[in-house]
């Protein structure tokens, strides 16, 4: 594991990095977009972040919230759990019922309508786990309205629109692709597990920050191979000191 100031890169296993670093230090997305403008060798790396994505289902369609701070995390502070449904499952459950109201109702949660965000792109096809829209900054009015609130929260702090477009601009990109778990997938799982009596107040996602130039991808909250075992990710935080503990 190699420590350069607060940037920790982890050519270890993601689990032993996360063991090495302090959790709540992890950025976000918005502040590691930041620093890209002035740093280019962030820009070429991946990044695991403080967000996460919890979608909940409702009669209206599903609702995805972003999250802030590892207090919401529910992928951090179950990692255990999270790794062993990713080895059977490309989606994540989560049963607490009280942590996705207390989750709903903070104030740096930020709720999505999972349909106006995707407006049927399914990515990968209908059948697939993965739905998106792409952010073509040639012509970024093409988004609509709640594509452009999701595009400014996880690229700025409190910014705007314009600023999220130029920032990735500055940085090079020609496009930047923002990937979800798919609609139409997650009401087969709702209503399957339904129809067996389970319940299912959420299911949740991991949040990854790909690199500038990756096939156009950048920001995807449909994470199902995160690999707890393997090298090759990043994390962005204060490395943990053993000699204060």
């Amino acid at each position: 594991m190699v420590q350069n100031e607060k940037l920790v890169d982890i050519d270890c296993s993601l689990r032993e990095a996360l063991e090495e670093v302090v959790l709540d230090t992890i950025q976000h997305a918005y502040e590691i977009s930041a620093e890209r403008l002035t740093q280019e060798t962030l820009q070429g790396t991946r990044y695991l972040v403080a967000e996460s994505a919890v979608v909940v289902p409702s009669k209206d369609g599903q609702t995805l919230y972003l999250t802030r701070g590892i207090e919401n995390n529910l992928v951090l502070q179950n990692l255990s759990g999270v790794e062993k449904q990713l080895k059977t499952s490309v989606y994540v459950v989560h049963n607490s019922q009280e942590d996705i109201e207390r989750i709903g109702s903070d104030s740096s949660t930020t709720k999505f309508d999972l349909d106006a965000l995707t407006m049927c792109d399914y990515g990968g096809g209908v059948d697939s786990a993965s739905a998106n829209f792409t952010l073509p900054l040639e012509n970024p009015d093409l988004l609509n309205g709640e594509q452009r609130r999701y595009v400014t929260r996880v690229l700025t702090e409190n910014g705007d629109y314009e600023t999220a477009v130029e920032n990735l601009k500055m940085m090079g990109a020609e496009k930047a692709v923002f990937s979800f778990l798919s609609p139409k997938s997650l009401t087969n799982v709702f209503n399957y597990r339904e129809s067996k009596g389970l319940e299912t107040p959420a299911l949740i996602s991991p949040c990854v920050l790909w690199d500038v130039v990756k096939n156009g991808g950048y920001f995807a909250a449909d994470v199902n191979d995160l690999d707890f075992n393997g090298g090759n990710w990043h994390v962005r935080a204060e490395p943990l000191d053993r000699t204060k503990l």
